[in-house]
């Protein structure tokens, strides 16, 4: 489960303990994730990446404009739904 809290982190969180918390910075359409905390990237993937994002309905979606972590990759390949109360809270 992830959380974006609206001021520039998200939590990627699993079996109740966060895994990962990424940076974010939003222009436009395009976002840029850098790590924070968690699960480190391997070397040649402390990068920043770099996205295209949009939403359709309550689905958010990502596009991958730049990046060599693979963790972060695979994290934003799905296809993210809202939503309105969680059964677990950063």
């Amino acid at each position: 489960m992830c959380f974006f809290d609206g001021q520039g982190s998200l939590t990627l969180i699993a079996n109740e303990q966060v895994v990962v918390r990424q940076r974010y910075t939003v222009q436009g359409d395009e976002i840029v994730f850098s790590n924070e905390a968690g699960a480190p990237a391997a070397p040649g993937e402390e990068e920043p990446g770099r996205y295209r994002w949009r939403f359709e309905e309550d689905m958010l979606l990502f596009t991958l404009l730049e990046d060599h972590f693979a963790g972060r990759i695979g994290a934003l390949s799905y296809t993210w739904v809202r939503m309105e109360d969680p059964p677990v809270k950063p």
